[in-house]
């Protein structure tokens, strides 16, 4: 009976953890890629991006060009200039939010430049605020989707599996043990998923300049990405070195 008990306390466990390493995942991306909120604190990070200056300054000048009947590329190398301005970054905070929100989700609200940001683009020329066409990423808004239906549901069952585990495994320190091993291995997996795939994979697989949005803010705004990664890999030391105690305590209950 133990050897069948202890497989299928392990198949548990290891199920278990699996799910909960995919659920980490799904959260963390939830929380960074799919946050439009933190790209307004980044704002001036994420306009650091010359593809990124590149497109505003191209549809904003198509704008002045359209009012004054200057030709756009002689305005739009100005505009691209002011758009390095911190102020200038700051004052765009909220259409940063705007376009990381749109590339996620069709239905997000329209992405607007407001009238004080048009007019200092456009030197005053243009009072009025202009909306940028950002499209949204299909795989983003896909993903979105999937995570929010499904983040709880497998969270839950990691955790019902998990625990279970741990109480039909015959040896419950070296579950604890191996418990550890997954949140260790998971921490550095967030690695890979919280950087790796917005910065690196995300821009490579689509041709929207709008891509840089989510990247650069990732890229600048690592807090989130950080705490995880300390949380995860502290309760995986955790769990070795409380697994490690019980089963020395457990072999010197025995041989006594």
């Amino acid at each position: 009976m133990p050897p069948v008990r202890r497989g299928v306390a392990s198949t548990l466990l290891h199920v278990g953890m699996a799910l909960a390493t995919l659920a980490l995942s799904a959260w963390l991306v939830r929380n960074t890629l799919l946050e439009p909120e933190q790209s307004a604190e980044v704002a001036e990070a994420v306009l650091d991006s010359p593809t990124l200056r590149n497109e505003i300054a191209s549809q904003v000048s198509t704008r002045i060009s359209e009012v004054t009947g200057q030709p756009a590329f002689q305005i739009e190398a100005n505009v691209e200039v002011l758009l390095e301005d911190p102020a200038v970054a700051e004052s765009l905070a909220t259409t940063i939010t705007a376009a990381h929100a749109r590339l996620i989700d069709p239905d997000a609200p329209p992405v607007i430049v407001d009238t004080s940001a048009m007019s200092t683009l456009s030197g005053g020329v243009v009072a009025e605020q202009y909306e940028l066409a950002v499209p949204t990423i299909s795989a983003l808004d896909t993903l979105s989707r999937i995570i929010d239906v499904w983040l709880p549901l497998v969270a839950a069952v990691a955790v019902a599996m998990a625990a279970l585990a741990m109480v039909l495994h015959p040896n419950p320190a070296r579950a604890l043990c191996q418990i550890g091993y997954w949140l260790v291995a998971a921490s550095l997996l967030q690695v890979l998923v919280g950087w790796f795939v917005p910065v690196v994979v995300i821009p490579a697989f689509t041709d929207s300049p709008w891509a840089d949005v989510v990247a650069a803010a990732v890229r600048a705004y690592n807090d989130t990405l950080l705490t995880t990664l300390a949380a995860v890999l502290g309760g995986g030391g955790a769990a070795l070195v409380l697994g490690a105690w019980w089963g020395l305590a457990a072999r010197r209950d025995y041989d006594a």
